[in-house]
């Protein structure tokens, strides 16, 4: 399963049906073919946050606190889910804690693949911690 579909996936399972925002840690260029692919899937981006790194241990370094920051920077109230792609950006606890506090989906793209391989093999376990997204089918 390739981790943007499993994104595209989860916003279905989630009923997410509006607008969405988008961090990730690449360059514009290829920020551009993320917005592309989540607009074609039929979900238009309010908002992108592309960090520009480097290198993937630069991606792997980002601090939470920075993190946090840019979910705020990218929420609004037109924006219905906030979805991070780039697997080496540490974002799964993250996410989940900032669903409690936004009231909506915020999700990893790293959580979203494992969802989707688990529901795809017919597992339907329902876990605490990692998002409402693991309370979906």
């Amino acid at each position: 399963m390739a981790p943007a579909l499993a994104v595209r996936d989860a916003l279905a399972a989630l009923g997410v049906e509006g607008s969405i925002s988008i961090l990730s840690p690449y360059f514009e260029p290829g920020g551009k073919l993320v917005t592309d692919f989540f607009e074609s899937a039929g979900y238009p981006v309010s908002r992108a946050r592309h960090l520009a790194y480097t290198s993937a241990h630069d991606i792997a370094r980002t601090p939470s606190t920075e993190t946090i920051g840019l979910i705020r920077e990218l929420d609004s109230p037109e924006v219905d889910a906030i979805v991070q792609v780039g697997t080496n950006l540490p974002f799964l606890k993250i996410a989940s804690i900032a669903e409690a506090f936004l009231g909506k989906a915020v999700i990893s793209i790293n959580t979203a693949t494992y969802w989707r391989a688990l529901r795809y093999l017919g597992i339907r376990d329902q876990t605490v911690g990692f998002g409402r997204l693991f309370w979906a089918f």
